[in-house]
């Protein structure tokens, strides 16, 4: 509250300055000795053409004091009334308005280029200026060698700064700062048309009216400067004259181009709530809400609270935008919560209250569509997960049949050729066939083993006979590191759930192991209010991202086909959390 109060107490002081100044101008040039051809049009043009850009200046500081081109417009208005200065019958004064009139056109150019953003954004905008400051130079320069009618200020006072009067020196400079004009007005208006030619839909309805109202001007500006030159001062008159009234209307046409912007939004509101009022599809909203704003690329992210991530309206993972990118997101709230994002063009930044509109026009239906693409999301994680599944049992199988195929098979069929060759020498060779047989036994017991220890990887007998708190104390007792069991169920779990427990403990104390660099880990399982919490921790290095392998994707995914939770959390150096909680009746 207190900004803004302090905003509006230094723009109401900026109104009038602006009208003492606009004021003080024109009773300067009412009393001036020098020879106006049209006084009371002429004051009246500049009183009102200073007055508008100071109006328009203000309301912009006003609407957007986060961005610099209302201070641009506003200093312009200024450097606009300070050209009164040179109406003065004081030599002193006449002469530093003869001066200080030069800022006007840097003031304009600045303001031109820094439309709407208030930035300078391209190379091209930067040499402009250097042309501007150059040909300023020699403006001041010539005024070092000139009398005051010499720059067409009949009847009046010295100009105290001339050294020498050097009428050629002056016709020359003048000359090559008119050429550098045509260059610079030429430099803008292609500036200006490949600025709107790029521009996106929602930021050609803002900058079209002053882009072309600004070009209309330049070109009237470069055509006196081609007249001056030429030395012809009726036409280069009435192109001055033409080029004052343009400069009036010029931030008018920045009011005609939020007027028009706003009006296409309250007529594309309009339409967008009355689409949205029963709609829930969030591909329908995302079309209707490019309409409202007028940006055909605008995408809506939708917030999923139980998994803290956005998808888009086909419920697929999405992001924020990069920000550096053109793009710019602004968020939508119902009561305090994220609801969704709209990802729109940068552009519409410089019309918040549009969006704003917006976002609460349809606050109702973007909630709505907000459920319809979690639905999705779950839909299309349902089948990327049941895809997952498909693909872990296919390399399960193909890892079991690879076992097989290398150790127990192979094992067997050598155990074969042993007893085949045990057989050939039972009468000729008793005491080899007894060798014989003897490694027969051995590699028999090995494949056992080999055979135990591939049936535990598949279904663990252990969990089957004892439950899962002996199963896991026999990882535990396996695991390379020390592994504290602690707390668990007093009564048998469901055997899903018990399954779905084991592994999940099992790939975490892999994981553990291969990757997380800890000294020790620690297992808790605990049955509450109907559900199953699974908690793994480690003291290792952290870093763990289920995106980087198969591991802990098939973990969540084990989880979720059991209408469960899987969380992970390992911020580095600090050691891995993985929980699980899973519903058990």
């Amino acid at each position: 509250m207190g900004s803004a109060s302090n905003l509006r107490s230094r723009l109401a002081w900026l109104a009038i300055a602006g009208f003492f100044a606009g004021a003080g101008g024109a009773v300067m040039a009412a009393l001036t000795n020098q020879q106006l051809d049209r006084p009371a049009i002429d004051i009246t043009l500049r009183v009102l053409t200073g007055w508008t850009w100071l109006g328009v200046g203000i309301f912009a500081c006003w609407r957007r004091p986060d961005n610099p081109f209302g201070k641009w417009m506003v200093f312009t208005s200024f450097a606009w009334m300070a050209q009164f200065l040179t109406y003065a019958n004081s030599s002193l004064v006449f002469t530093f308005g003869l001066v200080i009139a030069n800022v006007f056109p840097f003031a304009l150019v600045q303001t031109l280029v820094r439309f709407p953003t208030g930035r300078i954004e391209s190379r091209g905008d930067r040499w402009v200026l250097r042309l501007v400051v150059g040909a300023l130079s020699l403006v001041m320069l010539a005024i070092l060698f000139s009398t005051p009618d010499q720059f067409g200020y009949d009847n009046a006072p010295n100009n105290l700064l001339m050294l020498v009067d050097s009428p050629t020196t002056v016709t020359v400079l003048f000359i090559i700062t008119n050429a550098i004009a045509i260059v610079l007005v030429l430099a803008l208006i292609h500036s200006f048309t490949t600025k709107y030619s790029a521009a996106s839909p929602p930021m050609r309805r803002l900058i079209g009216p002053v882009l072309w109202t600004s070009t209309t001007l330049l070109a009237l500006l470069g055509i006196a400067s081609v007249f001056s030159i030429a030395d012809l001062d009726g036409p280069e008159e009435i192109a001055g004259l033409l080029g004052a009234l343009n400069a009036m209307l010029l931030p008018l046409a920045f009011l005609v181009g939020l007027a028009r912007s706003r009006l296409v939004r309250g007529q594309a509101l309009g339409r967008m709530l009355e689409r949205v009022a029963h709609e829930s599809d969030p591909v329908k909203m995302q079309e209707a809400v490019a309409e409202a704003l007028g940006d055909p690329s605008v995408e809506l992210a939708f917030w999923l609270p139980e998994t803290s991530q956005y998808v888009d309206a086909r419920g697929l993972p999405t992001s924020e935008p990069e920000p550096e990118s053109d793009r710019a997101a602004s968020p939508v709230e119902t009561d305090g919560r994220k609801v969704a994002l709209i990802i729109h063009d940068g552009a519409l930044l410089e019309e918040p209250e549009k969006i704003e509109a917006v976002s609460r026009g349809a606050a109702l239906a973007f909630e709505n569509a907000r459920l319809e693409a979690e639905v999705r999301a779950n839909v299309a994680e349902l089948r990327a997960s049941r895809a997952r599944i498909v693909e872990a049992g296919d390399a399960a199988r193909r890892a079991i049949e690879r076992n097989l195929h290398d150790g127990a098979q192979q094992n067997l069929v050598s155990l074969a050729l042993k007893l085949q060759m045990a057989r050939t020498r039972a009468e000729s060779d008793p005491r080899g066939a007894i060798e014989i047989l003897d490694g027969a036994s051995a590699e028999l017991e090995q494949t056992l083993a080999e055979l135990r220890e591939l049936a535990r990887g598949i279904h663990p007998a252990v969990l089957s006979d004892r439950g899962l708190d002996a199963a896991l104390l026999a990882l535990a007792h396996r695991a390379p590191l020390p592994v504290e069991v602690g707390a668990m169920p007093e009564d048998r779990l469901p055997e899903p759930v018990e399954a779905a427990a084991y592994y999940v403990v099992a790939e975490s104390l892999t994981n553990v192991v291969r990757y997380a660099e800890a000294s020790r880990a620690k297992v808790d399982i605990s049955r509450e209010n109907g559900t199953v919490r699974i908690r793994i921790a480690d003291d290792g290095v952290g870093g763990a991202d289920p995106a980087r392998g198969s591991g802990l994707k098939g973990l969540a995914d084990r989880i979720a086909a059991l209408d469960g939770h899987f969380m992970l959390a390992s911020p580095d150096g600090v050691g891995t959390i993985v929980e699980a909680e899973i519903p058990c009746g």
